[in-house]
């Protein structure tokens, strides 16, 4: 837990730069697993957790930029939200092109690939939870544009976690019927939806409004 003799400024740089090492730590689990798994899913999910670790990553940087120049933080805040929704757009589409080819050309996912990847996206889960908590509480302490694309942004990583573990679930209960082929490209679809959710409520934040 935080130091409580820590400044609100001081607390969410530490959140945010606590975000972007797991994310990075996260990385490279996923990235291998998504190698041995074939799996669409978790292959989106490693290119859209890469893209939000670097949103993180500068984030961090502008929250540093702003304990040392507040008389620029509103633009500052309001330029890396705008970025982090950015992102999310991004990952949005290369999920939407990769869930459409692989409509096209259907594979299914690897047991041993499959079974990784479920335990890795459960212990994702349960950190950005914890993270998506912990920037929501900042983001009250005084409205920030950062915090608030920041909570969000690991709400929608807990809840994408939540759909690679059931996708990958149900791809290898149902390995012998001939539809689950299709269950990991449609998963994908979904997550893109909640990701494309997440940035427009990113874009349309308001400072002098609570949700």
């Amino acid at each position: 837990m935080l130091n409580q003799t820590l400044t609100i400024s001081e607390q969410k740089e530490r959140t945010v730069f606590a975000g972007f090492i797991l994310g990075l730590v996260s990385l490279i689990p996923f990235l291998v697993i998504t190698i041995i798994s074939g799996s669409i899913v978790l292959m989106t999910e490693a290119f859209r957790s890469g893209n939000e670790t670097l949103a993180c990553l500068i984030s961090w940087l502008v929250l540093k930029k702003v304990r040392s120049n507040p008389d620029q933080a509103k633009k500052l805040e309001n330029n890396t939200r705008i970025f982090t929704g950015i992102v999310l757009i991004f990952s949005f589409l290369v999920i939407i092109f990769n869930a459409g080819m692989r409509f096209i050309h259907p594979q299914p996912v690897k047991m041993a690939g499959g079974l990784m990847g479920i335990a890795c996206a459960v212990g994702s889960g349960c950190v950005n939870a914890l993270l998506w908590r912990k920037n929501f509480q900042l983001s009250r302490q005084g409205k920030s544009p950062v915090m608030e694309a920041q909570w969000r942004l690991f709400r929608t990583k807990f809840w994408a976690n939540c759909c690679v573990s059931i996708s990958l679930s149900l791809c290898l209960l149902l390995a012998g019927y001939p539809g689950s082929i299709y269950i990991d490209p449609l998963v994908s679809i979904l997550l893109a939806g909640l990701i494309l959710h997440n940035a427009f409520r990113i874009f349309t934040f308001k400072l002098d409004t609570h949700e």
